[in-house]
């Protein structure tokens, strides 16, 4: 998280002999990006939150603080690849995202504890011409005091992310899931 709040390092960019992409990266890692996919998902988020009365911040990780998450309840949208306030509850999730490589070609969820029949990791499967399956993790979590939750969703891509979003959404959740969540003791929770 540390490497995640300073800008671009300078020492990397040092070693970039173009000065016409040297400066065009400084520029772009002093700058607040993000995918026009979470963009959309922020918004509809957003949406959701206020029509049903519940007051929000909408923040850009860089600009997030580890008190943010000791009080209240947040959403942390992305893998720990695009936003690692998630590694900060590590310890509670068991779909675990691994970057394999610096291509992300690899990437993949590790199974922690897989139960019977379960396999140890989930990677996306971009052999189909026509479909690719891709994978999502879905948690609920208490926050770091807890006096509060955290949501966290994320895919191995920014599709999967999207899609885990859209399905809290809009999707239907199975009743089996459903009876499981609507029991007021559920506090924490991963799909």
């Amino acid at each position: 998280v540390s490497e995640y709040m300073k800008s671009f390092p300078d020492a990397e960019l040092n070693d970039i002999s173009d000065p016409v992409l040297r400066n065009a990266l400084k520029i772009l890692g002093s700058k607040r990006t993000t995918t026009f996919g979470e963009a959309a998902i922020a918004k509809d988020l957003a949406e959701n939150l206020s029509s049903s009365g519940v007051h929000f911040t909408l923040r850009y990780a860089r600009d997030m603080h580890v008190s943010d998450l000791r009080d209240g309840n947040a959403i942390i949208l992305g893998s720990s690849k695009t936003n690692p306030w998630q590694q900060l509850f590590l310890d509670q999730i068991n779909f675990r995202f691994v970057q394999a490589d610096a291509t992300h070609n690899n990437d993949y969820f590790e199974n922690i504890h897989p139960r019977d029949g379960q396999p140890s990791q989930y990677a996306m499967n971009t052999s189909g011409k026509e479909q690719v399956v891709n994978y999502a993790d879905v948690v609920m979590t208490p926050n770091l005091t807890n006096s509060g939750n955290v949501l966290l969703i994320s895919g191995e891509d920014v599709q999967g992310t999207e899609a885990a979003a859209r399905f809290l959404l809009n999707g239907h959740i199975s009743d089996e899931i459903r009876s499981v969540l609507e029991h007021n003791n559920v506090s924490s929770f991963e799909l």
